[in-house]
């Protein structure tokens, strides 16, 4: 997945040292016709020397972008390491974590996820992170999914509504663990260790994400405070 991330990055440094590469060809011809059409050569002797010189800088430096493109790459890519360590707290504890770096197909998006606890799974119009090890039958399902939507977070809050009947939505407006809208989803009643949560985060910008975390509430300071933590890495990368 590296591979393709880079791919990206020196995609969208071509397209603008295209730019460049075709600016200069134009610059060029430009001047070219004007030193080497018989009438205007001698009548602009004088800055000859002046627009050769400028010609050369303009060639020179335009021939070094493709060299000068690789170490951008890397520069770009330092922003997204492959691994690094995140702090998180667990249970009043902090724990020093593993987290290496994930994107979906298209590279929309990077995450960080603890690999040695959960995987990320790519599915058609969605992104699953999981639980490493399969929890069992006697567990409420453990999950954050990544997904796209073009619904406003309003729409969102009725789809809860629906979906889940016997749960109040809270909404509010949050910064951590992104700055987005969060949904709640609160259980009505009484409550017990395996009483699913489900709590899903609109993160708003040119493309809008859903995740939606599902956990149950013995699992509330483990599972949902790593789902946060690692949410915490997500990273839309806009095409321009």
């Amino acid at each position: 997945m590296s591979e393709k991330f880079e791919r990206k990055l020196e995609k969208r440094l071509k397209e603008e040292t295209d730019n460049m590469e075709k600016q200069k060809q134009e610059t060029w011809s430009r001047i070219e016709s004007e030193l080497f059409t018989g009438e205007t050569k001698k009548k602009r002797t004088p800055w000859v020397a002046t627009a050769v010189a400028a010609t050369l800088i303009l060639l020179i430096v335009a021939a070094s972008i493709p060299d000068l493109r690789q170490p951008v790459v890397n520069s770009v890519k330092e922003l997204f390491v492959e691994e690094k360590e995140q702090n998180i707290n667990i249970e009043g504890q902090e724990e020093e974590t593993d987290v290496q770096r994930n994107a979906d197909e298209e590279w929309n998006y990077v995450i960080y996820v603890d690999e040695d606890r959960y995987r990320l799974e790519e599915g058609e119009g969605v992104d699953r992170i999981i639980p490493a090890t399969e929890l069992g039958e006697a567990y409420p399902e453990v999950s954050m999914m990544i997904t796209e939507t073009e619904a406003t977070p309003g729409e969102i809050e009725s789809e809860m509504t629906e979906t889940y009947p016997d749960y109040s939505i809270e909404s509010e407006q949050v910064t951590t663990p992104q700055e987005a809208t969060e949904l709640r989803a609160v259980p009505q009643g009484a409550t017990e260790w395996n009483t699913p949560i489900y709590r899903w985060y609109v993160i708003e910008g040119e493309t809008t994400y859903v995740v939606k975390q599902n956990y149950f509430l013995e699992a509330a300071e483990g599972h949902g405070a790593r789902f946060d933590a690692m949410l915490e890495t997500f990273e839309i990368v806009e095409e321009e």
